[in-house]
């Protein structure tokens, strides 16, 4: 039989009566901290559910990639026919495809790239899961009014693989061209250079131009091409002109588009470059043919010569032989001391009788 004093039951009452406040502060706090996370998690969610359903919710799929070395450019010379899809277009610092990342710049595939920063777009191959760095843009790559669109990267991969298809398709023509030249005996076609070169172009051609992955090309460093005249063995060049063909109707034009090259004035090279075929380029650099007038040097036709150095064309490519009147025109002329090259020249108008006058 248990025995409790009057005493220790009347301490034992108050202590409970004391305890019992605490017990309910302490489930108060239990249930404010309780509605405060419910709370938290329901906005947590509530975002998560409201963003779009995309590749750019996270940044971190990109670096994760490019950590574990999954993400890479397609290799040059890779023509395989893939089954890609894209995936976006990646920002990056430094003005260099290959630099750190900056997700805060990441587009959409559907959306115009406006500014000339440096990126890339990712795209993933379906069938292998491989990613790949495309349409790898420096600061300097494009022109800046150049706007461009991930949407395009899988034709402009693409690009590549029906390009060597062109090739492929190359028939042998029925006629070779005859001339006795050496250089043309040994290589079939002779090349004539254009005014402009890496370092100094007016059509963006350089080593960082976004020109050498479409054409899925090294660099080449050399004067760029002036086609208003070619010398061709189709015979011996069937494929190499195939190629030029392709890159010269292929639709979309990416040429055209992107503004890496101009017209077809540098696709032959481009095509025998690609190709690794022989030709010959005129060493002698192209003269300006025209007339002092006011002391000012005016001319608009350009001089291209032959092996010896003497010339043999005269290509009027400021002014054609339309059979109008060219009227009031500003055009490039320089003072005959100055450089021999028209590109350093100053600006002259030349009136209608000035200009029959000063182009040949």
């Amino acid at each position: 039989m248990e025995w409790r004093s009057s005493a220790c039951t009347k301490v034992s009452a108050r202590d409970a009566s004391a305890s019992s406040p605490r017990r309910s502060s302490a489930g108060r706090w239990l249930l404010y901290l309780l509605l405060l996370s419910v709370a938290s998690s329901s906005s947590l969610l509530l975002v998560w559910s409201s963003a779009p359903l995309s590749p750019f919710r996270s940044p971190l799929n990109g670096s994760e990639l490019t950590q574990t070395g999954k993400l890479s450019a397609l290799p040059m010379g890779d023509t395989v026919e893939r089954n890609l899809r894209c995936i976006g277009w990646r920002a990056t610092l430094d003005c260099t495809p290959f630099g750190p990342r900056d997700p805060l710049r990441d587009q959409p595939c559907g959306r115009t790239v406006g500014d000339s920063g440096a990126g890339y777009c990712e795209v993933e191959d379906a069938d292998t899961g491989e990613h790949f760095r495309v349409m790898r843009r420096h600061c300097t790559s494009l022109f800046h009014a150049v706007r461009l669109r991930c949407d395009d990267a899988l034709a402009f991969v693409d690009f590549r693989v029906k390009a060597r298809k062109a090739v492929a398709k190359a028939l042998a023509p029925g006629f070779a061209l005859p001339n006795v030249a050496a250089e043309f005996e040994r290589t079939g076609a002779v090349f004539w250079p254009d005014y402009w070169h890496p370092k100094h172009s007016i059509f963006n051609i350089h080593e960082k131009s976004m020109l050498w992955e479409l054409l899925d090309m090294p660099y080449a460093d050399m004067f760029e091409q002036e086609s208003g005249q070619l010398l061709i063995d189709r015979r011996r060049h069937a494929a190499p002109m195939k190629l030029a063909f392709f890159y010269m109707f292929h639709r979309p034009n990416f040429f055209q588009k992107l503004q890496v090259a101009h017209g077809d004035k540098d696709l032959f090279r481009f095509a025998w470059l690609k190709l690794e075929a022989p030709f010959h380029m005129i060493l002698t650099p192209p003269a300006v043919a025209g007339k002092v007038v006011d002391d000012l040097f005016c001319g608009m036709t350009m001089a291209q010569h032959d092996l010896e150095g003497d010339v043999l064309f005269l290509h009027r490519n400021q002014f054609k032989l339309t059979g109008k009147l060219a009227g009031l025109k500003k055009e490039r002329c320089q003072r005959p001391m100055d450089s021999p090259t028209w590109l350093s020249g100053r600006t002259c108008c030349l009136s209608t009788a000035r200009l029959k006058s000063s182009t040949t």
